[in-house]
């Protein structure tokens, strides 16, 4: 199964809180294929803003450009994750279900004042929105290969999943039996800030 084949759509929202939070939702559009994914590298990990997936950027409305903007330092982690890994790192799709991860903007992952000033000010009328999008496994790694995406088992469910299927992802990067790579691009949000 290819990527292109994949039935499963990414969205984002605004919710309200108090910090800037986006509500990142997957959603199995499949009429009969059932999803298993590996939530890390996803758009439903946990670590998704220090990880670099979302990056953020300052619309450029008041000089005139186009495109996103000018991307916002986050600073990002490398992390080592341990295999396998534990049950609530993988999530089941059903046709037609979805599965929702909230993505909160705030001190200290992100320099929130810093924020809010620099998309003020590049603002025309004085109020701070930002630009986020939710990228996975789009780019090459330094040595030319592609990176890997999110990991999916179309198919099947986690309980079909064996302990080889798994930690064979950790072996050289080689996807585990019948695992392919989920590369994702979000559509852009226009987050605003409170000021």
């Amino acid at each position: 199964m290819s990527q292109s084949s994949l039935s499963l759509s990414v969205s984002l929202a605004q919710q309200p809180a108090t910090n800037p939070t986006i509500r990142v939702t997957v959603k199995n559009i499949s009429q009969d294929e059932t999803y298993t994914i590996l939530k890390w590298s996803s758009p439903l990990d946990p670590l998704a803003l220090a990880l670099g997936l979302v990056p953020v950027t300052v619309p450029s409305a008041r000089l005139g450009e186009e495109g996103p903007g000018t991307p916002f330092d986050i600073p990002q982690i490398m992390i080592r994750r341990a295999m396998p890994p534990p049950a609530d790192a993988f999530v089941t799709l059903s046709p037609g279900e979805s599965e929702s991860h909230d993505i909160v903007l705030r001190d200290p992952a992100i320099d929130m004042d810093q924020l809010i000033s620099a998309a003020k000010q590049a603002s025309t009328d004085g109020t701070p929105v930002v630009n986020v999008q939710l990228i996975c496994g789009i780019g090459q790694k330094d040595d030319g290969e592609d990176q890997g995406g999110a990991v999916i088992w179309p198919g099947r469910t986690m309980e079909e999943l064996s302990e080889e299927d798994v930690m064979s992802l950790g072996r050289g990067g080689e996807d585990g039996d019948g695992a392919v790579r989920w590369r994702v691009v979000s559509n852009i949000l226009k987050l605003q800030l409170s000021s």
